[in-house]
């Protein structure tokens, strides 16, 4: 399998839309439809934002997207917003080696740290692999207390 990481074109908005759409197919907290997702990529594109993809044989099977941390208490870190993953490409590798390239891009373009986040609760069937996914890659972890409903925060942090 020829895997290659680089910068995401406007012809790809498309393909990184179903990526995202399946990759998060049992997640009822996205309610979007898969055009929207195309939209939102191609705004992103044209604004200069960063989206890196990995392909796999010619075929997107990941997507990273990286902006300007707008969390006050992070201001100036490279905020991680989006890593989806291809179902059918879980397990081998595709989310730590895009992640790990898009943190050296944000290093090159001046970024001193990095920061992720998302949210845990009830269904807590994503967050054992992001956290080993983001703690292997030298992130340091810290969870909010849990709201009313369950819900808790976790930021993922790093100095690059």
């Amino acid at each position: 399998m020829k895997i290659v990481i680089r910068r995401a074109v406007y012809a790809d908005a498309e393909e990184m839309a179903l990526v995202e759409t399946k990759a998060h197919w049992n997640d009822s907290s996205i309610t979007k439809p898969q055009e929207f997702r195309r939209e939102s990529y191609v705004k992103l594109l044209s604004g200069g934002e960063d989206i890196f993809v990995l392909t796999a044989d010619e075929q997107i099977a990941a997507v990273c997207i990286v902006l300007d941390c707008e969390d006050e208490d992070y201001s100036g870190y490279a905020d991680i917003v989006e890593i989806s993953v291809l179902p059918e490409m879980w397990n081998l590798g595709f989310a730590r080696k895009l992640v790990s390239h898009t943190l050296d891009e944000s290093r090159k373009k001046g970024f001193k740290n990095a920061y992720a986040r998302c949210l845990g609760g009830t269904d807590n069937s994503f967050e054992e692999p992001i956290t080993r996914l983001f703690t292997g890659l030298g992130f340091d972890v810290r969870k909010s207390s849990p709201d009313h409903d369950g819900i808790y925060e976790i930021i993922f942090t790093r100095v690059l």
